[in-house]
């Protein structure tokens, strides 16, 4: 299995219990040094998981593990491989109540080829604390 591995880190601060989107396009080596996207029609599976970056590596909402491929949290454009994540209320909360600001991290696995390969991809990004927000 040829795994791609990859990570970034998003600056701007998220409100908690906020709706949000990250979208990021999905490729795969194209086997000349480059790469193309990957579409809906080679995917075997795409999942999401979502967790606190504490050393319990807490779920956040449930979302472990969870199917997005065109449903739950995913959008996924069927050939040019953008895939738009929609985080919503629950996914973005405080879970450490004494913190004015949590770093969550959004873990993505596309695999394809008929699962032989897979492209994981993790984004971090933090959770500003609205007081008083139910």
């Amino acid at each position: 299995m040829a795994t791609q591995y990859i990570s970034y880190d998003i600056t701007d601060l998220v409100a908690e219990k906020s709706t949000w989107t990250h979208s990021v396009t999905l490729r795969k080596p194209d086997g000349a040094g480059g790469s193309v996207p990957i579409t809906a029609a080679e995917l075997t599976s795409l999942k999401f998981w979502l967790r606190v970056d504490d050393t319990a590596s807490t779920i956040i909402n449930n979302v472990n593990g969870l199917n997005i491929l065109n449903a739950n949290h995913g959008s996924l454009h069927a050939t040019s491989g953008k895939l738009t994540l929609t985080l919503r209320l629950a996914d973005n909360p405080i879970i450490t109540q004494t913190l004015s600001k949590e770093r969550h991290i959004g873990s993505v696995e596309a695999l394809y080829n008929s699962g032989a390969d897979a492209l994981r991809y993790e984004f971090a990004f933090n959770v500003r604390s609205m007081v008083g927000v139910s």
